[in-house]
């Protein structure tokens, strides 16, 4: 021990460091602060590191391990009831119709004459619903449909519910 003591005498002595001990002794220190960071640095990297690996671990087992869940999408939550006002119509808005204003015309079997024709002699023509009110002559008149091949022609005029002449 006294030999080392006496070297740094010696050395002291040779450098000229007497006033620079503090300088080493702060210079040390720091040194082995920053040893001590790093050490500490790589020790939290490792066990970051091995901690991200363990759950990847587990949740690439689970994936594997366990069978597949249901799939459950988001739905929004059940609107609240809507509460809706009503008000009775006023009596200009309304259309009403009175038995009786409209004439009907009825055919029955026994007015329906059959026709026969013999091939070459008569011809037939079958026209449209415009043909069919062009021949009323302008007398008022409605054609209803009541499917695509069913019709009725309805006649407004009580008269002419029995005839009239066609020009």
């Amino acid at each position: 021990m006294e030999n080392q003591h006496g070297n740094d005498d010696l050395l002291k002595d040779v450098f000229g460091e007497e006033e620079n001990l503090d300088f080493r002794e702060g210079l040390l220190y720091q040194t082995l602060q920053a040893v001590q960071r790093r050490k500490r640095l790589r020790q939290w990297n490792r066990r970051l590191m091995a901690g991200a690996c363990a759950i990847g671990t587990l949740v690439v087992a689970a994936k594997l391990l366990l069978p597949p869940g249901e799939v459950r999408l988001r739905t929004a939550p059940d609107a609240s009831p809507l509460l809706v006002h009503s008000e009775a119509l006023g009596a200009g808005m309304l259309v009403r119709s009175q038995p009786g204003s409209v004439a009907m015309a009825h055919s029955s079997p026994e007015i329906v004459a059959v026709i026969r024709t013999v091939p070459g002699q008569i011809s037939l023509e079958i026209i449209g619903d415009e043909e069919l009110l062009a021949l009323l002559a302008g007398r008022p008149a409605a054609l209803v449909h009541r499917s695509p091949l069913e019709a009725e022609l309805l006649f407004l005029n009580p008269g002419d519910q029995n005839g009239f002449q066609v020009q």
